[in-house]
């Protein structure tokens, strides 16, 4: 009954966040320079939404993006330095993507949209639903 209780008010909480337009990808057009303008390197860690009790609370992750292609690193939650996965996908022409990947032999669900400097999105699997937010790192 915890479980269920902390996953409703964690749920409210980002729900809430997205009502104010911080957490959730919105509309926005692509800098000048189309596809080319979102190369670089993007960093930052995902949130469990919701899931069982072995999904992690946090994971971190980092996305090198160029010429409309992102490769992309799902590392370990417990070592931040061991990297667990790593991807390639494609960028649509309005920013956003929306692929299969693979995490730890599982087929998962990778989606979201770049945002001025940051990309936003979600990565769900089977038992989790992470929602994430990179930012652009300086190089």
């Amino acid at each position: 009954m915890l479980g269920a209780f902390v996953t409703s008010n964690r749920m409210s909480m980002i729900s809430a966040l997205c009502a104010v337009g911080s957490a959730c990808a919105q509309d926005v057009p692509l800098p000048p320079g189309g596809l080319q303008a979102l190369d670089g390197t993007y960093r930052g860690t995902s949130a469990l939404a919701f899931g069982s009790e072995h999904c992690p609370e946090t994971t971190p992750y980092a996305l090198i993006v160029r010429n409309g292609q992102a490769d992309g690193e799902v590392f370990s939650a417990r070592d931040p330095t061991v990297v667990r996965t790593r991807f390639h996908v494609a960028i649509d022409s309005d920013g956003r993507i929306d692929q299969p990947i693979f995490v730890g032999g599982d087929e998962a669900a990778f989606s979201g949209r770049f945002v001025r400097d940051r990309f936003e999105g979600t990565l769900v699997t089977n038992d989790c639903r992470d929602l994430m937010t990179l930012v652009r790192v300086r190089e």
